[in-house]
């Protein structure tokens, strides 16, 4: 998800449990992500259309979970506390 805080309190909403700090962690950080300009001149254009469609779902699913548990920012700040995060991560 493009916005992985609120997704583990979203689990936390669902399956309960005590929120942690190494729930977030990227165990798997990598060089490219959605934060940093990758070069995509070799896709020539080409546009991945059922991925599109998949990550549409996926976000519109994630909405409807979201505001089916009142998960938000703003909700999620006890779960935050609770995992020791720093207040300038969850801004």
């Amino acid at each position: 998800t493009d916005d992985w805080d609120v997704s583990i309190c979203l689990l936390h909403a669902v399956f309960g449990g005590d929120c942690l700090a190494s729930d977030f962690v990227d165990a798997n950080p990598g060089s490219n992500s959605s934060q940093s300009a990758y070069d995509i001149s070799g896709l020539m254009g080409f546009k991945d259309a059922p991925d599109g469609a998949l990550y549409e779902e996926a976000k519109a699913m994630f909405a409807e979970q979201s505001q089916r548990y009142s998960v938000s920012l703003e909700t999620c700040q006890s779960c935050f506390q609770q995992a020791r995060l720093r207040a300038d991560r969850r801004a």
